[in-house]
């Protein structure tokens, strides 16, 4: 199996001079990073979390810096942009990062010391999965990532996700939260009823666990359930049906 996801990134930086990779579906947000373009500039790429994007939108902006600095254009440079897309700076990454998240290439390099640098949102674009990864690892600074190295000890599955909004992950407190199905949970930042389509997410359950704590005493909630709280409060009330 190994031995196949290697020919795959050599196919890759055959073809395209990188191999994009994205990483999701566990109790982490998802992340993406490129493998083949260390020989050339002496370091990688990753983006960590950015739950405001696409999964093509990663892609277009991990290739279009790898693209830029296989034509040498923004080697040395702190930010870019991405048409249709945004902004975004660059900062160095710690290895403890590269350590956990970048097992790809360290596999490809052989286990050897890979540098990196971080993709970073804007401001507008920034949300409460995009980690800081120029200083240590440390659940306790970014608890949204502990489960990188800690188990996952909660009354749901591994690898549960919600629905929230991206008010919720822009770092205003959830107030709305229901249990609809099984595996499907929605868990809002204001009234679940106002969210467009186009501002909804479905992020793993341990990413708002992970930045508000009291989001793990809704998940003994039964099918069908729901709570609610006011904007300030930490305690969870019992959602009532009104009387037809």
């Amino acid at each position: 199996m190994m031995a196949k996801f290697i020919d795959q990134i050599r196919q890759s930086i055959r073809q395209y001079g990188y191999h994009a990779y994205l990483v999701s579906g566990g109790d982490i947000p998802r992340f993406a990073y490129a493998v083949g373009i260390c020989d050339i500039i002496g370091y990688e790429i990753i983006f960590g979390g950015g739950a405001y994007y696409s999964a093509n939108d990663i892609f277009s902006i991990i290739g279009t810096l790898a693209r830029g600095y296989l034509r040498g254009d923004e080697v040395g440079e702190t930010s870019f942009s991405v048409d249709g897309v945004g902004g975004f700076s660059l900062q160095p990454v710690h290895e403890s990062w590269v350590h956990h998240l970048m097992l790809g290439a360290l596999d490809y390099y052989n286990d050897k010391t890979v540098s990196a640098v971080q993709v970073c949102p804007d401001e507008h674009h920034r949300t409460i999965d995009v980690p800081d990864m120029s200083r240590e690892f440390s659940p306790c600074d970014e608890p949204v990532w502990r489960w990188v190295i800690e188990p996952w000890t909660f009354p749901a599955p591994s690898g549960t996700v919600a629905l929230t909004n991206l008010e919720a992950l822009r770092g205003r407190q959830v107030t709305e939260a229901g249990r609809w199905e099984a595996d499907h949970w929605e868990i809002f930042a204001g009234p679940g009823p106002d969210v467009s389509e186009g501002d909804a997410r479905a992020v793993p359950l341990g990413t708002l666990i992970g930045f508000d704590p009291s989001v793990a005493s809704l998940l003994p909630l039964n099918v069908g359930e729901a709570r609610w709280r006011e904007e300030g409060e930490t305690r969870w009330r019992e959602w009532k049906a009104k009387p037809v």
